[in-house]
């Protein structure tokens, strides 16, 4: 709720926030979250009730005060989550590289860091998280450094560095195959970039259509239902309602997931409302975890719209409402 309060609110709500911000009576995780709502404040004595968090002890506190901060001091921020990276506590070592995640910077000195834990840790749940933000962030950079690892790599490294590798290939690819400027030629009309690359990239994404389904008991943090994927049904629940009241057919999750970074507010918006629409209906599984993170990034977007629609989509997930598909082999389909 306090993070709803900053992202939908105004420097009135600075009060409130800093009062439970610094209400050392109260769980860590409340006062996290106020810190994140401070963060969406846009004013200048934020950053002043922000900076003494970047030094504190619990790992949720100082990362929620680096993401608050890094757009207004960046060096400082800097130094601060160089810190987080190097603790031998590794709940502070993950809350880092949720920070760096959320952070979405493609400044080098942040990717430096990604890479530096990525190195160095060796546990897990953390080395996913930053196979899932070198995948996002992934440039021709990236790339390379990712394949000079390769060689060397451990064997708990080696599939994560092929997965981002893997990932980072096909998203290059996919934006240099097609040449935007002599498409929107052809068609005779106006094409942007993101319009021309997004086009090439759903042309090479596998349709999943979702089939609507009972609720499954919950088991976990969300629900899960097993079934062959199916096409389209008869009964509309493979279409979405977009932001202007209008419907939809869905196309796959990875195609409405590339649509979060477009520029376009109602794009962006109308992307989120898809997703939202699978949550209810059936997300396949595979999906789930960059669902999950790219509703999480969206809550940071500069749209109000846009961050109202992520948290309701977002807020599926956090009460166990979501849908979950787990798809079963065919004998046509390897591994899923």
């Amino acid at each position: 709720m306090l993070r709803v309060v900053g992202t939908l609110g105004s420097k009135s709500e600075i009060a409130i926030l800093k009062k439970y911000a610094e209400d050392e009576t109260l769980d860590y995780r409340i006062r996290a979250n106020a810190l994140e709502g401070l963060g969406f404040i846009d004013a200048p004595e934020v950053f002043d009730i922000i900076c003494p968090f970047l030094k504190h002890s619990d790992n949720r506190i100082k990362a929620n005060a680096v993401i608050a901060a890094w757009k207004r001091n960046p060096d400082l921020t800097f130094n601060a989550i160089s810190d987080m990276i190097k603790s031998s506590n590794v709940a502070m070592r993950d809350s880092a590289a949720y920070g760096l995640l959320m952070l979405k910077s493609h400044d080098r000195k942040i990717i430096n860091l990604m890479l530096e834990l990525f190195i160095r840790e060796t546990t897990t749940d953390i080395i996913l998280k930053l196979t899932q933000g070198l995948s996002i962030l992934g440039d021709e950079q990236i790339l390379l450094d990712m394949q000079k690892m390769l060689a060397n790599a451990s064997a708990l490294k080696k599939p994560y560095i092929q997965t981002i590798i893997d990932k980072i290939k096909h998203k290059i690819d996919s934006l240099k195959n097609f040449n935007t400027l002599e498409a929107a030629r052809e068609k005779g009309h106006e094409m942007t970039d993101f319009d021309a690359q997004f086009e090439e990239y759903v042309s090479k994404q596998p349709r999943h259509e979702p089939k609507a389904e009972h609720p499954a008991p919950e088991t976990g943090r969300k629900k899960e239902i097993t079934h062959n994927m199916q096409g389209p049904g008869e009964n509309g629940q493979n279409f979405y309602e977009k932001a202007d009241g209008t419907h939809a057919p869905l196309k796959s999750a990875e195609a409405h997931l590339f649509e979060f970074n477009h520029p376009d507010e109602k794009v962006r918006l109308n992307a989120i409302m898809a997703i939202q629409r699978y949550l209810s209906i059936g997300l396949p599984h595979e999906n789930f975890n960059q669902v999950e993170m790219m509703l999480t990034l969206s809550l940071n977007d500069a749209s109000l719209r846009v961050r109202k629609e992520a948290f309701d989509a977002y807020q599926l997930i956090q009460t166990h409402r979501a849908v979950i598909i787990k798809t079963k082999k065919g004998p046509q389909d390897g591994d899923i």
